[in-house]
């Protein structure tokens, strides 16, 4: 591995999904850095269930499937300790909220 990547939060829930009905909706997620370091981006992974079976693609468990990487336009240090907020909108576009500023995605 080329590349020493780190995680710098928890892993927060960004939705839940049922197909029966309109999921699109804006979100504000709360997360708190335990980790100092440079941010270039969100990993995304998907827990889908079939009845009593299920895929995924948790970053924790051992699969084929991949996660979604969504880099950020400009990489962002986050500092342990602090709260940020990131913004997801209807359309999918996601901000993250640092003292003020934002970073688009």
């Amino acid at each position: 591995n080329a590349y020493k990547a780190r995680t710098l939060t928890d892993i927060v829930e960004i939705g839940s999904y049922d197909y029966k009905n309109d999921f699109r909706q804006n979100r504000k997620i709360k997360i708190k850095a335990y980790r100092s370091g440079i941010c270039h981006g969100l990993i995304t992974y998907f827990h889908a269930k079939f009845g009593e079976h299920s895929v995924t693609n948790d970053v924790r468990d051992n699969s084929h499937w991949h996660q979604a990487f969504h880099p950020f336009l400009h990489s962002i240090e986050l500092v342990a300790g602090n709260h940020y907020q990131i913004e997801i909108n209807e359309l999918g576009y996601v901000d993250l909220t640092i003292q003020g500023e934002r970073n688009e995605l």
